[in-house]
């Protein structure tokens, strides 16, 4: 069976949820982008608004809000 190929951004400020949570999701198959601050998170996705197939998205956030 062939494991997910798909992306997942994460924006999360929290160093060890950012960490924990695309750890797992790696180990899962998923292909993680992760960004500290909300403006990190919508640079990332609007590099390569197409790739990216889901986004867990914090609300409060330095820089940008979610």
């Amino acid at each position: 069976m062939s494991k997910p190929s798909h992306t997942i951004l994460i924006a999360e400020d929290a160093d060890r949820t950012r960490i924990a949570v695309p750890k797992s999701l790696r180990a899962a198959g998923y292909r993680v982008i992760a960004a500290a601050d909300g403006q990190a998170a919508l640079d990332s996705f609007q590099s390569a608004p197409d790739a990216i197939h889901l986004v867990v998205l914090d609300v409060l956030m330095p820089r940008l809000s979610g």
